[in-house]
């Protein structure tokens, strides 16, 4: 597609612009100011449209891979990579907990093996994180109600 524009920009320069360069040096060749007309004209009318021609070639050639490579990725995620699970991060036990519920949650650990951070825990089955405040299960509570109705009625049972 680059090289249509280019060509389409080179030619229509050579079929419009040459000729009148050609024919106001032919005109004004003796004249004082005049004569440096021609190559006004021959920048504007070739080189002008060339680099424009060069520039917008190459734009349009960049948006279309850009699209394409969009348009590629998006078709892997929605096939063939959709099967690829994500880095799950290391998760750490909750230390003394009374609630039947943390079995189900953990908090990503540190390098040390120790938890990063106790208001976020990780769900263990989908990895979404769930915002709770001190030892309050309400949250995660609601994360297997809504979220895993199997493990919720499990939690139930017990």
């Amino acid at each position: 597609m680059w090289y249509g524009v280019f060509l389409w920009a080179a030619v229509s320069s050579l079929v419009f612009h040459l000729p009148a360069a050609l024919l106001s040096l032919a005109t004004l060749r003796q004249h004082k100011m005049a004569r440096f007309m021609p190559i006004a004209i021959l920048l504007m009318g070739i080189v002008g449209p060339v680099c424009g021609g060069v520039l917008t070639s190459t734009l349009t050639t960049t948006t279309l891979a850009l699209v394409s490579f969009a348009l590629v990725s998006k078709s892997e995620v929605n096939g063939k990579m959709a099967s690829a699970t994500p880095a799950r991060p290391a998760l750490v036990d909750k230390e003394h907990s009374r609630s039947a519920i943390w079995k189900y949650f953990a908090y990503e650990a540190n390098e040390h093996g120790k938890p990063k951070d106790t208001s976020k825990p990780i769900c263990k089955r989908c990895y979404r994180t769930v915002l709770t405040k001190g030892a309050n299960t309400t949250n995660i509570a609601k994360h297997l109600r809504d979220r895993h109705p199997d493990l919720y009625k499990e939690l139930l049972e017990v």
